[in-house]
């Protein structure tokens, strides 16, 4: 092997472990930050069924572990005391992890292409939420304010 095919093989390696670090760190501080909002969010299938016995809407956040903009709504929304009160008083809450398989069908099914991701499930009905990331303007855009 000539030295330049081994230096390219060495630039993909490191281009590569660099890449997997990244989605490692990104995803520790993605945890990090859900742990942190204060929010018990429901697998989709409590949720559905805590949603049908209190009455209240189901608000599906379908979010990436890994996502910096999920992660800086996760800090600034979810963390927010007055949010994070009124919207578990509210609604009954999920978080749908985009590139988990087992909920690839509904998201697409509700045609959702991104993340974060508001919808909220009210019987048969799915309404798609503006997502910003200011605590009191997602409460207007709620209707909660």
């Amino acid at each position: 092997m000539n030295r330049r095919m081994r230096l390219t093989l060495l630039a993909l390696v490191l281009v590569a472990g660099a890449y997997f670090v990244n989605v490692e760190v990104q995803s520790w501080l993605g945890r990090r930050a859900l742990a942190q909002t204060g929010v018990h969010f429901l697998d989709f299938d409590q949720a559905t069924q805590a949603a049908q016995t209190s009455g209240k809407p189901l608000l599906v956040y379908v979010s990436a572990i890994w996502c910096p903009n999920c992660r800086h709504f996760d800090q600034n929304v979810w963390s927010d005391p007055e949010f994070n009160k009124i919207a578990q008083e509210k609604f009954t809450i999920c978080r749908l992890e985009f590139e988990d398989e087992r909920t690839q069908a509904k998201i697409k099914a509700w045609g959702t292409r991104g993340f974060p991701q508001l919808l909220i499930l009210q019987g048969d009905q799915v309404k798609p939420v503006q997502v910003l990331h200011d605590p009191k303007a997602m409460l207007d855009v709620l209707g909660l304010r």
